[in-house]
C-alpha cells in the first residue's frame, strides 16, 4: 500500500479527531476554538487534495473520502464569515464523528503499525458532542486522568502546566503511546514536509532543555521518537 495513502488516512484521522475535541473545549481551555479553526483549515485542505487522487485509492477509502468531502463542502459554506463553533448546531456532527471513527478502522487496515499510537493519542471519540452539546458537557481526555501506575504521570502534569504548542502535543502523544512514536507519525501530527530532520531536531532540542531538569529526555532511536530517563541510560 502506498505511503501516500497511509499518510492521507493518518492525517485525516488526526485532524478530524482534533477538530471534534477542540470544537467543545473545556471552560479552562481558552485556546480550544483557535485550535479548531487551525485544524479545520488543515483538514479541509487535506480532503480537497485527496479528492484529486481518488483513482489511486481502494474502494473503501474512496467512499470514505467522498463522504468526508460532502461534509467539508457543507461546513465550508456554513463557516464563511462566522466562527466555526457558532455553526455546530447546523452541521451533522453525528455523521462526522462516525466517519472519523471509521478512519480508525481504515488505519488498522491500511496503516496497521500506526493505528495503535494514534488510537492511544486520541482515545475514544467524545460521545457527548451533539447539536445541543455545550462546552461544560465535554468529558476530559483519558490522557488527563493518569492512573496511579502511569509511569508518565509526573511528565503529563509538567506538560499541562509548563508546555504549549508542538512541545505539549508531542509529550502528551508520547505518554499516551507508551513512550515511543514512529517519526512518520510525528511528521503527520505536525504536517511537516520532507525532510523533517531540521524541524524534528529543533523541537527535540528545545524540549530537552525544559525536560532534563525534571529527569526526562526525548531522543531519536532509529526512526522513532522515544522518552527516556537520562539517569537510567
Amino acid at each position: 500500500m502506498s505511503d501516500d495513502l497511509q499518510a492521507i488516512i493518518k492525517r485525516l484521522h488526526l485532524y478530524g479527531s482534533k477538530l471534534v475535541k477542540n470544537l467543545c473545549p473545556r471552560p479552562s481551555d481558552p485556546h480550544g476554538l483557535a485550535r479548531a479553526e487551525a485544524v479545520w483549515k488543515r483538514f479541509r485542505r487535506t480532503v480537497i487534495d485527496a479528492g484529486a487522487k481518488l483513482a489511486d485509492f481502494p474502494e473503501p477509502v474512496v467512499y470514505w473520502l467522498q463522504e468526508l468531502g460532502q461534509l467539508v463542502s457543507q461546513l465550508d459554506q456554513l463557516v464563511r464569515g462566522e466562527r466555526i463553533d457558532s455553526v455546530v448546531g447546523r452541521f451533522d456532527f453525528a455523521l462526522f464523528e462516525s466517519l472519523i471513527a471509521e478512519g480508525e478502522q481504515l488505519l488498522a487496515i491500511y496503516a496497521p503499525r500506526s493505528a495503535g499510537p494514534f488510537a492511544a493519542f486520541f482515545g475514544p471519540l467524545p460521545t457527548t458532542l451533539t447539536t445541543n452539546t455545550t462546552a461544560t458537557e465535554t468529558q476530559p481526555d483519558a490522557g488527563e486522568r493518569p492512573g496511579a501506575d502511569d509511569p508518565f504521570a509526573d511528565l503529563r502534569r509538567f506538560a499541562r502546566a509548563q508546555l504549549k504548542g508542538q512541545e505539549r502535543t508531542l509529550i502528551e502523544a508520547l505518554c499516551d503511546a507508551g513512550g515511543e512514536l514512529p517519526l512518520a507519525d510525528v511528521k503527520a501530527m505536525f504536517d511537516w514536509q520532507d525532510p523533517i530532520e531540521s524541524a524534528w531536531n529543533s523541537l527535540r532540542i528545545r524540549l530537552n532543555k525544559k525536560l532534563e531538569p525534571h529527569g526526562w529526555k526525548v531522543k531519536t532511536q532509529g526512526r522513532a521518537a522515544r522518552l527516556t530517563r537520562p539517569d537510567t541510560e
